[in-house]
């Protein structure tokens, strides 16, 4: 039951990310459709990538690991629930809930 349902909430979680990404305006290609192993790279410029990335550490109540490569993420629109270019990053206090 509780696998299952930790399934639905990441699931869930992924969703959001894609709805948001979405309404963003911000084009994410079939490629990343799914919610990466963590600890994970985000590959050099890739900000779409980074965004998900994001949501989907912030749908897990673990304490994901997200690696940037040495490189510049431009971010040209602002996430709509917040001022800046990417989700806000949960704690894991507050992560997955």
């Amino acid at each position: 039951m509780a696998h299952s349902l930790r399934r639905y909430t990441v699931f869930l979680g992924l969703a959001c990310v894609l709805l948001s990404l979405h309404f963003a305006g911000i084009d994410v290609p079939r490629v990343y459709a799914a919610c990466p192993v963590f600890p994970t790279t985000v590959p050099a410029a890739d900000s779409a990538r980074l965004i998900e990335v994001i949501g989907c550490a912030n749908a897990t109540a673990a304490n994901d690991v997200i690696n940037l490569t040495n490189s510049t993420y431009t971010l040209t629109t602002s996430m709509p629930s917040t001022t800046t270019g990417v989700p806000t990053i949960l704690t894991t206090a507050t992560a997955a809930r």
